[in-house]
């Protein structure tokens, strides 16, 4: 009733949504006498703002959406003022002054162009802005890209923390996986408009995230028609690299493809649209050292349909998209019998709606409300069923084939089945259909047995979906210019299902199904206080979540089956954020905050229902598990130097408690794992940034990152099956250094000649190591706990594109180069040596029996009997049994990309 009750809501509100919004504030005087001009009529050209000034001169212009504007200060007696350029941030107020002259005529205009204001003076908390501009000059093609580049990022990590940590917000909305709290609703980078990272001490509105905020906000139709299609390729550097008999061949052909591209204006006086997509193919997705069979094909549609521009009536619009992504895995020991391995699919959807209502000139009510859906399969392709679907709509079409996994059709589309039963999980499929267990086999090019997969499939199936319907409320009002009070609500409903069975031959598998409907609901009230000297924010949030399950009442006896439900959970956030400003460059800054974000579903739900006394090492959830908690502080001083030029130092540290790992249940009959609030972790760091804005031609960006991440767990996961210490040490993440340099060059159309339109940018990045156990050669430990690093890493990427003007028309040519040194980038090595290349082990010749293997035995292999003698010596089976170990060792997936080139055009007008 209360999911109706929602898609009741979205269509009975006529589909209505403001965006995000920041406010514009300052103050009008006289040029010559100094004093404060007062009713001057302050507006926000080409749209419905503005605001009056009071009797000190000022105004305040509140509830005005993201974006660059013309704002515009008219007074009778007195020149029109102009100010172009000035950019509204998300949350944070822009200071816009004027000093208005008298006029001899009533149409006497001045315009001049906003100061860039690179130190955002109320801004309390670390907060990096990136623009469509910027997207368009670096290397990067997708939103994770981007953000990767910011300060405290380093390898999906914010500030030490774990994966996961991390809320993403698009356009208001919540885009996170509830089972593991990942983000998979990312628009395309042609549809976003403005991105920006929050790192630390994020305000009482944001909550369920412990590390980091990413707000995306997406792009609009304007007065102006625009389109643009843009193709990236490296399929034209010759053949692809194929696996050889004995090695793998470099290739600079990686089977990529992607096009993007959008189109946008309006179709009747103040309706306009934006749509946007993305397709991406590509036969090797995670380019490391060699060219490998890994495809990966995605597709994006990202829409918004606008209302705006009418005087006196609220801004209207419904957005949303739609992702389908599938892709397949690769490892070396399944390298000869990939099409049994396993794969991955995943489709997603998005709708959300707002309304936005402007009480007055101080306080504004708005209610948001929002959809976001997804799916995920893994399991080995079933090539039969694939061939057999001819009616899918996406094959007929010839835009999609998608994958169908073994076991899908009777999990998932079997009638004679209820729907929430576990027999879809424990008797995966009727026998015809049945999975066949895989074991090694010597159809390799070497002939070797033992080594590589040769029968049956990967033992998995692996399903699910999760819906999640978000109502939000926000009041905003604004006292005497000064305060800003806020106060909201976020209430979620989750409909979760899961069907899994990770060993579907075995009489007595490991399975799991549930269908669960938790509850999530949060509270806030803050304030922010922006005085002449001092900004303030300080805030309060309130989190429930209520798991709606039974847990165990005596998890130590499996005999036991009395059960209890979970009680809901709850806890208090206050936050605080102080800035100093000493002038309107130069600032310090102080926050401090407890961030509490509820466990990833999964950890709650997991085989609560499974038969555990029949099989061991099962890891059991617990929908009693508390959130997980991280106290953070920090401090900063950042200083604008010039009108292009700013640098700012920030210091942080983080206590991380009630982090979620798995501890040993000795019960009877037989032990299990169980989800428990029992991590620690601490992290401590500094990042230092300087920007030089594009002035005379060229840019640069450096961001450093120092940072210690130390606990007692990297993952949930950390403790199963091993015998880590409850003490502190180095995290499996951990990177002391990251250093990011983005210098570029940017020449305008208008230059003569060959000149002009030319845009150059270079990314070198340097990271180091992450930490891991020495060990010896038979695996033992051989140190302490992450006593041990991986080395450092080195690259330089670049974009260089060439813009021509043909009328309206722009015809762009792009060069993307990534690794330009081609560097080896060693991302792994084997435990024992330090190396990628190899484990240590010593193996000769002698370890091999001779004429053992003879013509008719069945694991005889021409390949292995080289002089074809009709029995295998012990050198030849030692050069045989070395040469198909060699991939293995060298593994490709120890090693990062090589270089990369990659040549696109793109037509925009």
């Amino acid at each position: 009733m209360v999911k109706k009750l929602i898609l009741f809501l979205f269509i009975f509100a006529g589909l209505i949504i403001a965006g995000e919004t920041g406010r514009i504030a300052g103050r009008v005087v006289d040029a010559k006498t100094g004093e404060p001009l007062i009713g001057v009529d302050v507006i926000v050209e080409g749209t419905p703002y503005g605001a009056a000034t009071d009797e000190n001169g000022n105004y305040l212009i509140i509830n005005v959406p993201v974006g660059t504007y013309t704002v515009a200060a008219h007074y009778i007696g007195y020149t029109v003022a102009r100010v172009k350029g000035v950019k509204v941030l998300i949350d944070q107020t822009t200071t816009v002054d004027f000093r208005l002259k008298p006029a001899a005529l009533t149409t006497d205009t001045v315009t001049v162009t906003a100061k860039r204001q690179l130190v955002i003076k109320t801004a309390v908390q670390t907060a990096r802005v990136v623009s469509t501009k910027e997207f368009t000059r670096l290397p990067v093609n997708t939103l994770g890209g981007v953000v990767s580049l910011q300060a405290g990022v380093s390898g999906g990590h914010f500030r030490g923390g774990r994966a996961g940590e991390v809320a993403y917000v698009v356009d208001g909305i919540s885009t996170q996986d509830p089972f593991y709290k990942s983000s998979y609703s990312n628009p395309s980078t042609e549809a976003i408009k403005e991105v920006i990272v929050l790192t630390g001490g994020f305000d009482a509105e944001y909550g369920d995230a412990m590390s980091g905020v990413v707000q995306v906000v997406t792009r609009e139709g304007e007065d102006k028609f625009s389109f643009k299609i843009k193709y990236l390729t490296d399929e034209l550097f010759g053949p692809i690299g194929e696996l050889a008999k004995a090695d793998r061949i470099k290739a600079a052909n990686f089977g990529y493809d992607r096009v993007q591209g959008h189109i946008g204006g309006r179709l009747v006086k103040g309706l306009y649209y934006f749509v946007a997509g993305d397709y991406y193919n590509t036969e090797d997705y995670a380019a490391h050292r060699y060219k490998v069979p890994r495809p990966n094909e995605q597709i994006g549609i990202e829409g918004k349909l606008t209302l705006k521009k009418i005087k006196g009536f609220p801004k209207i619009t419904v957005g949303g998209n739609l992702t389908a992504e599938q892709w397949k895995w690769y490892s070396e020991t399944w390298r000869y019998w990939l099409d049994h391995y396993v794969a991955r699919k995943q489709y997603g959807r998005r709708l959300q709606t707002n309304f936005n209502w402007l009480l007055g000139t101080n306080t504004v009510i708005e209610l948001k409300a929002g959809y976001f859906y997804q799916d995920v399969t893994v399991g080995p392709v079933d090539w039969d069923d694939m061939e057999a679907d001819s009616n899918n709509i996406w094959r007929k079409l010839g835009i999609w084939k998608p994958y169908i996994m073994k076991g899908e059709k009777y999990v998932l589309h079997n009638d004679t089945i209820p729907p929430d039963s576990a027999v879809r999980c424990m008797y995966l499929m009727p026998e015809e259909d049945a999975f066949k267990q895989a074991s090694y086999g010597i159809n390799n090019p070497y002939g070797v047995y033992g080594l590589y997969v040769g029968e049956g499939d990967y033992r998995l199936f692996h399903f699910r979906s999760s819906a999640t319907y978000t109502i939000k409320g926000d009041l905003t009002y604004n006292y005497k210019k000064t305060h800003e009070f806020k106060t909201g609500f976020e209430t979620k409903f989750f409909d979760l299902k899961l069907y899994e069975n990770s060993l579907p031959w075995d009489p007595q598998p490991f399975w799991d199904a549930y269908n669960y409907h938790p509850m999530q609901l949060a509270y806030y009230i803050q304030d922010r206080a922006d005085f002449e000297g001092l900004i303030l924010r300080i805030g309060l949030r309130f989190d429930y979540l209520n798991s709606d399950a039974y847990k165990r009442m005596f998890p130590d006896s499996l005999f036991r089956t009395d059960t209890v439900k979970a009680k809901p959970k709850f806890q208090f956030s206050p936050r605080l954020g102080i800035a100093f400003p000493i002038t309107d460059r130069i600032k310090f800054r102080f926050s401090y905050g407890h961030f509490f974000q509820t466990p990833g579903f999964t950890y709650l739900y997991e085989s609560l229902h499974a038969d555990i006394a029949r099989r061991g090492n099962i890891i059991v959830g617990d929908p009693d598990l508390d959130a997980e908690k991280t106290i953070a502080y920090e401090t900063g001083f950042e200083a604008q130097l010039s009108d292009y030029l700013a640098f700012d130092f920030t210091v942080f540290y983080k206590d991380i408690y009630g982090l979620i790992g798995t501890e040993l249940i000795p019960a009877l009959p037989i032990s299990y794992y169980l989800y428990q609030n029992m991590d620690y972790g601490r992290v401590k760091g500094f990042e230092i940034t300087f920007r030089k804005v594009l002035h005379n031609f060229w840019y640069l960006n450096i961001s450093y990152t120092y940072q210690i991440a130390k606990g007692t767990g990297a993952d949930p996961w950390s403790h199963y099956l091993g015998d880590m210490p409850q003490k502190d040490y180095y995290l499996s993440f951990d990177r002391p250094h990251t250093l990011n340099i983005n210098p570029g060059i940017s020449l305008p159309r208008q230059l003569p000649l060959f000149l002009g339109g030319w845009d150059i940018s270079f990314v070198a990045r340097y990271v180091s190591g992450t930490p891991y156990t020495p060990t010896n050669e038979r695996g033992e430990r051989a140190g302490e706990y992450n006593s041990a690093r991986r080395p450092a890493t080195f690259s330089i990427d670049s974009r260089i594109y060439k813009s021509i003007s043909l009328g309206r028309v722009a015809l762009t040519f792009y060069v993307d180069i990534y690794n330009i040194l081609n560097t080896e980038l060693i991302t792994n090595v084997h435990s024992a040596t330090g190396s990628p290349s190899w484990d240590g082990r010593i193996i000769t010749p002698n370890q091999f029996p001779s004429g053992y293997i003879i013509i008719g035995d069945m694991f005889y292999h021409p390949a292995m009997d080289t002089d074809h003698d009709g029995y295998i010596t012990s050198n030849e089976w030692y050069n045989a049994y070395m040469a198909a170990r060699k991939p293995l060792v060298d593994n490709v997936d120890n090693y990062g990309n090589p270089r990369i080139v990659r040549l696109g055009i793109s037509i925009e007008f």
